[in-house]
């Protein structure tokens, strides 16, 4: 939220709906590309915990 409010353009209604669109349809296609960790997260699963945390499996974008 903070990096959206922070990168949010001045101008009209247009042009706010627009980014706002815009970074809507970026965290939608985040959270569809993420789906089986969003569930799995979400439902307190703990049998992965050794796939997503270690340091082995961490990866910096």
């Amino acid at each position: 939220m903070f990096k959206i409010e922070t990168k949010k353009p001045h101008g009209g209604e247009r042009i706010l709906k627009n980014y706002l669109n815009y970074e809507l349809e970026k965290l939608k296609r985040y959270f569809d590309d993420n789906i089986d960790f969003n569930k799995y997260y979400r439902t307190g699963n703990n049998y992965l915990c050794h796939k997503y945390f270690t340091e082995e499996n961490f990866i910096l974008n």
